[in-house]
């Protein structure tokens, strides 16, 4: 089967290719009855040298891209991977005669029909009076020892254009011309690698490459390399080609050595990565200053492609002042990058970064106690979150990007280090502050900016104000500059959801006198169960950290406070924090804040998949509670008010499990097992729900969570035995318990 390309036709594809680039600029024309494109001021050409050059399309941007001053005065272009034809040489050599140019130079890279066909038309237009020359160019390292049709014509030829070019555009004659540029071509190698093969329109690809193998030495149009090798990094890969290149042993080696200045070309051919493109060019660059070689110029990017090939090609020439002037000089061909005139080698590449402004004083007598307690809750958050990874990014893998858990666990494992290194600020601004800038340095992505917008402008308000009420002003900041960068508001399904429900229920610690444990567990409860807009709400499993699954916003929302305040609630309980500097010291209270808890800025709504088919949620994910059934009190669960909870100390039958006929909100504990519940889950439904079934072409053993176990067995399910994951009855609501809560399920 022939590969995907965007085009109009396969016979048309080389013509309207050019057409295109000559519409876009208008610098260029075309000739007409012919592929060929010229400077469209040739007049201005009298009296100085032609430069022309060509060959198979498919190799963008040469050579039409190197067209206008100080470099080409026009280019001749044959179908895709086939030499262009004699009768349009010879009309491209006509034209700029007739201009009153001072000769021609064809500049042609060594394969067997380019030299056919140029040579012919050199001759024609010879034999007609017209004084032509012709460089042949074949700057290939590939092989050791060398054939009879001698070294290939590669990214090097590009090079050539531009010393050329900048002669021409100089005046000096048609002769000096072609004695300096077959110097430079003589100083010069390219060696390529490929990681795949290419494909010519209407064609399957030229050849096979398997998965796990590279090509190296491969020529443009996909012809055989010296050898194939395994997969490697781009380090060992660079390293092999400069080793091959430079070895005196291979006759077709560049003479590098210790000493030497290079021009270095690193070139996509067509089908690699700008960020790949990078990473080569920066072993490139270490490579060979190891080596003691001077890099004098280095230009990376696309030069001269092998149509979607994902590979790369390294071209040395050596340089001198003369030849680097030539490189310098003043161009613009659009296809030629701008390069810095001064040498790669030798320059700092890095600035020293500011120093950050010294923090004021620590108190010393709170220093001890109070960085102790703060690195305690810490270090058990981060400890929850790293256990935590697989499960959520097993989690969001269902309405997400799948590296929720990736993300946390990043930052937890900054956190954890940062403690090894230093203990805590005592000081709440200070805490803070710090905090923001370890997770926008640390975390990435979106999280780490909106953690770290979040604690920095929360920082404020406690630099100048202490005591209970501060931590509702920081909340309030915090909240603020989320809305306000980060264009989310409450009930869009975000991470913001829970923060500002619990934030109102924070601002009681206005009031004198209130009560700062019954505070803090409401809003471990309104954080839990808030409900996003479009009347979505998330219910939890008691006692386990309370993690909300957006399941229209498109990705992972969790409540954030809950796993903090979960902390926080059950060491107060046991005395840990206990007296007033244990209640006022900001770990605690701004742990309802912190960064490592779960959280995503969620995508528009009706972007996820978790819920175009309620009866695909697997168990523990639930399906849809409405409105009615969450006031009612059905389907609620003890953190909601609806009874006891579970012990979560025991094991085997005593873990909690999931009621598979219970159509629960969102999830409980990590890896909750399945198994039988202990009660008969009222039926909310007239019929049972489908079975589920995979999508197209999805096999159905996938890395997703098994989204079957709802549905499987009889409907209704049998009597459950056995603790339940929660109760599955109406109850009426009842107030929250304020004891202590059960230890967490997680290994710390």
């Amino acid at each position: 089967m022939a590969s995907k390309k965007l085009v109009n036709s396969v016979t048309g594809c080389a013509d309207e290719a050019l057409a295109g680039l000559v519409a876009c600029n208008p610098d260029l024309q075309m000739l007409q009855g012919h592929r060929v494109a010229l400077r469209s001021d040739l007049e201005s050409l009298r009296g100085r040298v032609a430069l022309l050059s060509g060959g198979g399309s498919g190799h963008e941007p040469a050579h039409a891209g190197f067209i206008n001053k100080g470099m080409l005065t026009g280019v001749i272009a044959g179908a895709v991977f086939t030499s262009p034809a004699v009768g349009s040489i010879v009309a491209a050599i006509r034209s700029v005669a007739q201009a009153g140019t001072a000769g021609t130079l064809l500049i042609v890279k060594n394969y067997t029909g380019d030299r056919l066909n140029f040579g012919l038309a050199r001759e024609q237009a010879r034999a007609e009076g017209i004084p032509v020359e012709m460089v042949v160019v074949g700057d290939d390292s590939a092989f050791a020892s060398l054939k009879k049709a001698g070294r290939r014509g590669l990214c090097g030829t590009v090079l050539i254009h531009k010393v050329a070019g900048a002669l021409a555009e100089a005046g000096v004659g048609l002769e000096e011309i072609v004695r300096r540029v077959s110097a430079a071509a003589a100083a010069m190698g390219t060696l390529g690698a490929s990681l795949s093969s290419c494909s010519v329109p209407g064609s399957k690809p030229t050849f096979q490459l398997p998965d796990d193998e590279m090509e190296l030495g491969l020529g443009i149009h996909g012809e055989a390399g010296v050898r194939r090798m395994k997969m490697a990094t781009a380090d060992e890969l660079v390293k092999a080609m400069i080793d091959h290149m430079t070895d005196p042993s291979n006759e077709s080696h560049v003479p590098v050595r210790a000493g030497s200045a290079v021009v270095l070309v690193v070139n996509n051919l067509g089908g690699l990565s700008f960020l790949e493109l990078g990473i080569v060019a920066d072993a490139a660059v270490r490579c060979l200053e190891a080596r003691g070689v001077k890099i004098a110029r280095a230009l990376v990017g696309t030069f001269m492609s092998a149509l979607e090939m994902a590979g790369v090609s390294l071209t040395l020439l050596l340089a001198e002042d003369a030849l680097l002037q030539l490189i310098d000089a003043e161009t613009t061909a659009s296809a030629w990058p701008r390069v810095a005139r001064v040498p790669v080698t030798g320059r700092p590449r890095s600035r020293a970064a500011p120093a950050e402004e010294p923090e004021g004083p620590e108190p010393a007598a709170a220093e001890g106690a109070a960085s102790r307690r703060a690195a305690l809750v810490l270090q058990r958050v981060c400890a929850t979150l790293l256990g935590l990874e697989e499960h959520l990014n097993a989690l969001d893998r269902a309405a997400g990007d799948g590296d929720c858990g990736t993300t946390h666990s990043r930052a937890a494992k900054a956190i954890q280090q940062w403690l090894e290194e230093r203990p805590p600020p005592s000081r709440p601004d200070h805490l803070l502050s710090a905090l923001a800038r370890l997770l926008l340095e640390k975390m990435g992505g979106s999280s780490g900016a909106l953690y770290g917008l979040f604690l920095t402008a929360a920082a404020q308000p406690l630099k100048t104000t202490a005591g209970l009420p501060a931590w509702t002003a920081a909340m309030d900041a915090g909240l603020e500059a989320m809305q306000r960068y980060g264009k989310a508001a409450p009930g869009d399904r975000t991470m913001l959801d829970s923060l500002w429900a619990a934030g109102q229920e924070l601002r009681a610690l206005q009031s004198p006198g209130a009560n700062l444990l019954q505070v803090l567990s409401r809003a471990v409860q309104v954080s839990s169960s808030r409900e996003g807009g479009g009347g979505e709400g998330w219910l939890v499993s008691p006692g386990a950290p309370c993690w909300g699954l957006r399941l229209q916003g498109g990705g992972l929302g969790v409540a954030p406070l809950s796993l903090c305040l979960g902390f926080l609630l059950r060491e107060m309980d046991s005395g840990a924090f206990s007296g007033p500097a244990g209640l006022s010291h900001p770990a605690i209270l701004w742990l309802v804040l912190l960064c490592v808890c779960v959280g995503r800025e969620g995508r528009p709504p009706g972007r996820g998949r978790v819920c175009r088919d309620r009866d695909r949620l697997p168990a523990g994910l639930g399906s849809r509670a409405s409105r009615g059934e969450r006031e009612s009190g059905l389907a609620q669960g003890p953190e909601m008010g609806g009874g006891p909870q579970p012990d979560w100390e025991g094991s085997g039958s005593q873990t909690p499990t999931p009621c598979l006929a219970q159509p629960q909100r969102v999830l409980g504990s990590p890896a909750a097992p399945s198994g039988p519940s202990s009660c008969r889950a009222p039926r909310l439904r007239r019929k049972p729900p489908r079975p589920w079934k995979p999508e197209p072409g999805e096999p159905v053993t996938s890395a997703r969570p098994d989204w079957s176990s709802r549905t499987q067995g009889p409907w209704p399910p049998p009597p459950c035995s056995g603790p339940s994951w929660r109760p599955c009855r109406a109850r009426p609501r009842e107030p929250p318990p304020v004891g202590p809560l059960p230890p967490h399920p997680a290994p710390l």
